[in-house]
């Protein structure tokens, strides 16, 4: 099995236990159907229990009560170590091109959650892509803090941001001149040509 998350993955094991049980004759005792993974481990389960866990993530990382809400939806309890990455940095500013997401939390994904690409920021570990928020200035800031994370090289950079480029309008329809239609209209077009590292493929 390739690909998949975490729950793929244990629904996936429980077939192949199943199958197995019944082709070499063997009993399940037990199944992890029920067991919390990740951010789902001591997840506050009732709308009493979500306020106490947010107005104490607020209170302890000093955050709004919104971003707090956002960031449980988001993380689940996993949340709470991303909120020590925040305190640490001691700022939680939104990104200049989109306000759904931080540059403490975009550090911290590619910080601790194995980004090597420019497409894993954009397409496996936010939600940018698939709820309809990426434009190019967006994915030109996300390049900049990548590049500046892995001290890449203008050149390299650039050849980062082609090749999400390409990959976007090949796999998923969307082109560069989509991209920046999606940025005129979200009025994020300021100094796009000036910025470095955003030199792209015409």
């Amino acid at each position: 099995m390739i690909g998949g998350k975490w729950t793929t993955f244990r629904a996936f094991a429980e077939q192949m236990c199943e199958r197995l049980s019944q082709d070499l004759g063997f009993e399940i005792k037990s199944n992890s159907r029920q067991q919390a993974i990740g951010g789902g481990k001591e997840y506050p389960t009732t709308p009493e229990q979500q306020q106490r866990w947010i107005a104490r993530y607020s209170n302890e990382f000093n955050v709004p009560a919104a971003r707090a809400t956002q960031l449980l939806a988001r993380y689940g309890t996993n949340a709470q170590l991303l909120g020590e990455y925040i305190k640490l940095q001691n700022s939680d500013s939104t990104l200049q091109s989109c306000s759904d997401y931080s540059v403490a939390e975009i550090n911290y994904l590619i910080e601790h959650e194995q980004v090597e690409a420019l497409l894993d920021i954009v397409l496996r570990r936010t939600n940018i892509a698939i709820s309809g928020l990426l434009h190019m200035n967006l994915l030109i800031e996300l390049n900049c803090l990548l590049s500046e994370f892995k001290h890449w090289s203008e050149q390299r950079a650039a050849s980062e941001l082609n090749l999400a480029l390409a990959h976007l309008e090949k796999f998923h329809g969307l082109s560069k001149e989509c991209l920046i239609q999606r940025s005129v209209k979200n009025g994020n077009m300021q100094s796009i040509s000036n910025q470095p590292q955003q030199t792209v493929n015409a």
